[in-house]
């Protein structure tokens, strides 16, 4: 019996861990969709910025 429960932690242990690893590779892929759409926001009003100020990004 005490073998038993030993194989059924270990079995909820692991479906455990699969969940935990599964909700980090979703929050991962989240965090990274919000940083290039915030990369994307930044270039974009950095050269608004830029044409603002009456600047180019050339180099001279």
């Amino acid at each position: 019996m005490a073998r038993q429960a030993t194989s059924m932690k270990k079995t909820r242990t692991r479906y455990s861990q699969v969940y935990k690893d599964q909700a980090l590779a979703e929050e991962n892929a989240r965090l990274k969709r919000q940083l290039a759409e915030k990369s994307e926001e930044f270039e974009i009003a950095k050269k608004a910025a830029l044409r603002s100020t009456g600047q180019c990004n050339g180099g001279g």
